[in-house]
């Protein structure tokens, strides 16, 4: 973060101020991971739904800054995947993810472009 030059960043030295910044950053991401895992386990409940890919990530990012790209919608598309083809615990959905993201990039390397 302090080679994109965000401000407010304390320095290397300063480890208490580091960590509560590590804290909030990793509460924020669990608290993210939680909603879109939600958000595609309400929408699996519903009978018959199938929504379409836009209208799944808007309801994934509605409450936040975040904007809809192209690379936004791949990365949810493969989110959903995921979690219909690979049912597991909730508590493993993670793990199972960091798997077939695995595999994807064994398999099709190159495909995972890091800029979108």
């Amino acid at each position: 973060m302090r080679s994109l030059n965000v401000s407010g960043i304390p320095g290397e030295h300063d480890v208490g101020r580091v960590e509560v910044i590590l804290k909030a950053i990793t509460k924020a991401l669990t608290d993210a991971c939680h909603h879109v895992k939600n958000q595609q386990s309400l929408k699996s409940a519903e009978s018959g739904v199938n929504q379409d890919i836009a209208s799944f990530t808007y309801d994934c990012i509605s409450t936040t800054k975040v904007k809809a790209t192209l690379g936004l919608f791949m990365r949810i598309a493969f989110l959903r995947w995921v979690m219909r083809s690979y049912p597991v615990k909730p508590d493993k959905f993670w793990d199972q993810v960091d798997v077939q993201l695995d595999k994807v990039r064994k398999t099709h390397p190159g495909l995972v472009d890091h800029k979108t």
